[in-house]
């Protein structure tokens, strides 16, 4: 559904807040700040305020906090260390892509943003995918059925 005169509305994966997304996504805010000023983008960050906000003080951007939403899909019991992979840092970085999910099919996000690709990760293209309404999306992924939604469904 276009919305005439509409700013695009992203929401913005993290991805693993022990990573370098958090830095990357506040240099990206802060290199589209026209286009968000003016009104012609917002921006809607999903993940780890507590990285996010890090990575601001780290890149003395603070005032970048200005350009975007942060939706935080926390908490998470355990530890996130800032450079090392753990399966916190994943369930951080699927809870983001969920919250995302649910965004765009609210109506609050027109698209989803993510890095993968960037990084060269090999992305599968799915098949059958269908949408359950208030319930989540399914689909084939390499021949394995994949669900992604409530966990009642």
């Amino acid at each position: 559904m276009t919305r005439p005169h509409a700013p695009a509305r992203l929401a913005i994966t993290m991805g693993d807040p022990a990573g370098i997304g958090p830095e990357i996504i506040v240099k990206a805010a802060h290199a589209l700040r026209e286009r968000i000023e003016s009104g012609r983008l917002m921006l809607s960050v999903v993940g780890s305020n507590a990285a996010l906000e890090r990575a601001q003080s780290q890149l003395g951007l603070a005032s970048a906090a200005s350009l975007y939403t942060a939706v935080d899909v926390g908490p998470i019991d355990a530890p996130v260390v800032v450079g090392e992979i753990s399966p916190a840092g994943g369930e951080w970085a699927f809870r983001a892509v969920e919250r995302a999910v649910r965004m765009t099919q609210g109506g609050q996000a027109d698209a989803i943003v993510t890095a993968a690709r960037r990084r060269g990760l090999a992305l599968s293209v799915p098949t059958d995918v269908a949408e359950e309404r208030g319930y989540g999306v399914h689909g084939t992924v390499d021949g394995h059925e994949v669900q992604l939604g409530k966990a009642s469904w």
